[in-house]
């Protein structure tokens, strides 16, 4: 249902960007979102245990990096260009920079019947490594915002693709199985709400939008 709901977001706004509506911004959230989301099990069986993932794994990794790709570059030819966050610290960054802050102890701290992002299973740390690359990633490129660097949205997309990969197991859990979920999964989707919405309050709207329709 979560992904119907996020894709089905995506379409309409693509649909309503090809009719000239500012809606790019959102179809480029929805991509993101799903391409972290799908991106959860391919990365959590790299590279020995692929064998394990079916068709509908590898499509829907394939279909979200297409929408995030396609509306990032369809928004930005639009504009001519892709806009930066305000420098600064301001209400939305700091929940921004909270939310990065949360997500560091949530890869360590157990999350689902006393396993961790970092130690998932018989997996390995795949997972937790590409979360703490997010991450660190995320929290280098909001440094960058706050000292005035034109990060040209990779602030956005790095949140979004972090909260998809951290909204797999509570999204997973709902809404009977909520009682095997650890301190660390709440933790890190607190978190990722926080980075996600933050960063996106700062500039999102600003991310990318169809250019207007001439007189």
């Amino acid at each position: 249902m979560f992904l119907l709901i996020v894709g089905g977001i995506a379409a309409l706004a693509l649909v309503a960007a090809y009719a000239g509506q500012s809606t790019y911004g959102w179809a480029f959230a929805a991509g993101a979102v799903l391409f972290g989301y799908y991106g959860f099990f391919p990365v959590a069986t790299a590279f020995d245990k692929w064998d394990l993932l079916d068709a509908g794994a590898w499509l829907g990794l394939a279909g979200g990096a297409m929408v995030m790709i396609g509306a990032f570059v369809a928004g930005y030819l639009a504009r001519g260009g892709a806009s930066s966050t305000p420098a600064g610290l301001t209400p939305p960054s700091l929940a921004a920079a909270l939310g990065a802050v949360l997500v560091f102890p949530s890869i360590f701290i157990d999350s689902i019947s006393g396993q961790s992002y970092w130690s998932f299973g018989t997996l390995g740390h795949s997972i937790g490594i590409v979360m703490l690359i997010l991450a660190i990633a995320l929290a280098l490129v909001w440094a960058a915002n706050v000292a005035g660097t034109a990060t040209r949205g990779l602030d956005v997309a790095l949140s979004l693709v972090l909260l998809g990969l951290l909204l797999v197991i509570p999204v997973g859990a709902a809404f009977g199985d909520f009682g095997s979920l650890d301190t660390g999964a709440w933790l890190g989707l607190a978190g990722g709400i926080l980075a996600a919405g933050g960063t996106w309050a700062a500039r999102g709207m600003e991310m990318p939008h169809a250019a207007p329709s001439p007189a």
